[in-house]
């Protein structure tokens, strides 16, 4: 068996390699769930390390001369897997936090919970959207692009080689965090829209009737109208999540283009 390959300089990169793709799956949703056992996310993150070693570990110049210098490379190459993971974890906050607005409108915030996978307090509806976009995340195959991602970042930027433009990467994440707010307000403007129309008329309700208990009446109206429209807007929210998690993976793929 040739063992030639098997030198201190190749472990090193493949370490390093597998550090990257550590970072991803340590930030990205789902992946990065409590629930998943942490031996599962060291086996694939091994796994892919092992299929893509041989192709991209050629292109890398290592140059290491004692233990922090090693330290350091590798907290810059968790650096890069972690920014794909933390673009990612964005969009989903986007999406849950147009959840927990929802969620308001129908007066339950009392009702609010602990989420599983932040481990935060969460509006029940948040956590209704968070699952639908896990769910349509692994139906449109948003997983294998990250893999892709993955993959482009090792063309990129070289294993050992760092990131060279700061602020190019950070006017990019600054322009994503913006899209949070668009994707919010394009999957619940319907809602909050006919809610807020269902506001004004409870309000002319309370004025004309002030003998009615109008909270004991719109407490249920609004959670009733609320799942109501949420069942109507359906299939619109998953057509805007999948042009969402489409223009997620443009940004994936061209995140760490100089």
């Amino acid at each position: 068996m040739d063992l030639s390959w098997l030198s201190i300089s190749n472990v090193i990169l493949f370490l390093l390699m597998m550090v990257r793709i550590t970072g991803l799956l340590l930030t990205v949703p789902f992946f990065s769930d409590t629930t998943v056992p942490p031996q599962l996310q060291t086996g694939l993150a091994f796994a892919l390390s092992l299929i893509l070693f041989p192709l991209y570990a050629g292109h890398s110049h290592l140059e290491l001369h004692d233990l922090w210098q090693f330290m350091w490379v590798a907290t810059q190459e968790f650096a890069i897997g972690a920014l794909l993971g933390f673009i990612t974890s964005m969009v989903f906050a986007g999406i849950q936090m147009a959840g927990n607005q929802v969620s308001t409108q129908m007066g339950l915030n009392m009702a609010n919970m602990v989420d599983p996978i932040t481990h935060e307090p969460s509006g029940l509806m948040g956590q209704i959207y968070f699952i639908l976009a896990v769910v349509l995340f692994f139906s449109f195959n948003i997983h294998h692009s990250l893999i892709i991602a993955v993959v482009k970042s090792f063309e990129l930027l070289p294993l050992a080689g760092g990131i060279t433009h700061f602020n190019l990467l950070t006017g990019r994440l600054m322009a994503m965090g913006a899209d949070l707010f668009v994707v919010s307000v394009t999957l619940i403007f319907p809602i909050l829209g006919i809610m807020l129309v269902n506001e004004v008329a409870l309000a002319f309700t309370a004025k004309l009737m002030p003998q009615m208990n109008i909270f004991m009446v719109a407490l249920p109206l609004k959670i009733g109208l609320g799942l109501l429209l949420m069942s109507m807007v359906l299939p619109f929210t998953a057509e805007a999540l999948g042009n969402q998690f489409e223009i997620l993976t443009k940004h994936l793929f061209v995140f760490f283009q100089a």
